[in-house]
């Protein structure tokens, strides 16, 4: 088996952010929309937050407090540390930035990731093509795109939400977004692993 350097994003990916973020932003602002309105990365472009102050919609992720309350996807904590304890290199990379939503990240790490080292296995960074691995696991198609292009023996796994859902591309993999998805992510990763490289 191969032992594989796999990035990992955080919103969306390790973190169940986007219904946790479409809540908040139904409090502060009384509009709501659902994880399905979301066709378009550009989440302040699709109806009904087409209508609310695009501040009041990415102002939520400097909230203090925000970042500590999203939930874990399912099964991430389990399949990460399996990942790491078969001696594959994890690392979480994320374009999280400010001076509210990075601590948290780091805090959020320690609560619901505690077997890895938030100071060794975090990346703030926005390009992640840039930080090269075998693996990266993204819900951002841009991202993907970009990272696939850049590293032409990378494989790129999602999952599946409306605004990535056309991404195509013969060296990406995708899950169905729910409460297995980070098991069937695990899975494809060790099929990897045991892939003969070319």
């Amino acid at each position: 088996m191969r032992k594989l350097k796999i990035l990992v994003d955080m919103d969306s990916i390790a973190c169940d952010t986007l219904p946790y973020w479409l809540d908040r932003i139904a409090q502060n602002t009384g509009v709501r929309a659902k994880v399905d309105d979301i066709k378009l990365w550009a989440m302040d472009k699709c109806p009904p937050l087409d209508k609310v102050d695009p501040r009041l919609i990415f102002g939520v992720l400097q909230e203090p407090g925000f970042i500590h309350g999203i939930p874990p996807m399912p099964g991430v904590a389990k399949v990460l540390k399996q990942l790491m304890d078969d001696g594959h290199q994890v690392m979480l990379c994320t374009a999280r930035h400010g001076p509210v939503s990075m601590p948290e990240t780091i805090t959020w790490m320690r609560q619901h990731l505690p077997f890895m080292s938030p100071e060794k296995q975090t990346a703030f960074i926005y390009d992640k093509e840039w930080v090269e691995a075998d693996v990266i696991i993204d819900d951002k198609a841009e991202t993907l795109v970009k990272y696939l292009n850049k590293h032409q023996k990378a494989i790129a796994l999602t999952i599946t939400y409306p605004y990535n859902a056309d991404l195509a591309h013969d060296r990406l993999g995708r899950v169905d977004y729910g409460p297995d998805a980070w098991d069937r992510l695990g899975f494809v990763v060790n099929v990897a692993a045991n892939v003969e490289e070319s």
